[in-house]
């Protein structure tokens, strides 16, 4: 899942095609509770924790350790929550 949390129009279907033309399954892209995210997080559940690494690898910004979050609600999946960070990205 990748969330547009900075507010730009399309920005969660762009980072959606970014990451489907690097070989990752986007399941959907939606809009974010709130357009206030100033960095981009990363959400995840334990069972994906092997996948993190090639995310990390693969998303065009630094995340540290605050914005990479292991949460059991999630069950199965991983979301990505673009922030403003993002939007100076091409």
């Amino acid at each position: 899942i990748v969330a547009n949390g900075n507010g730009v129009n399309g920005a969660a279907r762009r980072f959606g095609n970014y990451f489907t033309s690097r070989g990752f399954k986007v399941t959907k892209t939606i809009n974010s509770h709130s357009f206030d995210h100033k960095n981009t997080k990363l959400l995840y559940s334990s069972d994906r924790i092997n996948d993190i690494q090639r995310i990390l690898e693969n998303i065009p910004c630094h995340l540290d350790g605050k914005n990479i979050i292991g949460l059991k609600h999630l069950e199965n999946s991983v979301k990505i929550i673009i922030g403003f960070d993002l939007t100076k990205i091409n």
